[in-house]
């Protein structure tokens, strides 16, 4: 998997866990859809499809309350993008 994504994603994941008031289970369903998103591409196969849109549901949810997390899972759909995924 493209280093950069996998940096991108960890600072996701690091985001996610500081972000406060995010109830539990949003927190939860963020970190298996990445979780899922890293094994799709590290698959590099259709496979990221449904946590794309997994991810996509998310970045609206938290684009309100938590525009640096928003802005982390933009950047983590682009990389997702630039290889092909």
């Amino acid at each position: 998997m493209d280093p950069d994504l996998t940096d991108k994603i960890n600072a996701l994941r690091q985001a996610i866990q500081q972000i406060e008031g995010l109830p539990g289970e949003q927190r939860l369903r963020l970190t298996q859809t990445l979780e899922e998103l890293e094994q799709s591409a590290a698959a590099q196969d259709d496979s990221h499809l449904p946590p794309m849109q997994q991810l996509e549901d998310a970045m609206l949810e938290l684009e309100a309350k938590h525009p640096d997390a928003t802005q982390l899972l933009k950047s983590v759909a682009d990389a997702l993008g630039r290889i092909g995924l």
